[in-house]
């Protein structure tokens, strides 16, 4: 199963159009908050950001082959934003953390719990290049690869 992450589009749809296009074989897009538009694709899973109508969900919780996955924005965590994140999974059986808000891409593992940003599509606050973030799951495994853009 192929996932594309991605977050923080802030309006920069052709951003998010593109990675559409250049992943056609994705089973699943999701964008992780802030993409501030009334952009819609059938296949993308928008998440709310704390720059976008409410009337996106706040959270989703998916299942992705063998791994149960949390996806926020993270707008709403304020101190210990690692911990925290950590702590939202165990509280939803979950052995994945996707996130967006920071505009830093990161990956870290916190308690066997792997907490992951994908950066940002239009400023990355830690200088690094756009990117979003494909994952591959299978029954047993899974693994992440992040893709930067021009």
């Amino acid at each position: 199963m192929k996932v594309v992450f991605m977050s923080d589009s802030h309006g920069y749809d052709d951003r998010v159009e593109k990675i559409i296009s250049d992943n056609k074989d994705a089973d699943y897009f999701y964008h992780l908050g802030d993409i501030c538009t009334d952009y819609s694709h059938n296949k993308l899973n928008i998440i709310q950001g704390n720059n976008d109508y409410d009337y996106y969900p706040r959270k989703i919780v998916a299942q992705f082959e063998g791994f149960k996955v949390l996806m926020l924005h993270s707008d709403r965590i304020y101190y210990n934003r690692l911990v925290t994140l950590k702590n939202l999974a165990k509280d939803n059986n979950c052995q994945i953390v996707l996130y967006g808000h920071t505009h830093c891409c990161s990956d870290d593992t916190i308690d066997g719990i792997r907490l992951l940003n994908p950066g940002s599509l239009c400023y990355n606050r830690d200088g690094s290049k756009l990117s979003y973030l494909i994952g591959y799951f299978t029954e047993k495994e899974y693994s992440f690869q992040r893709v930067t853009i021009e």
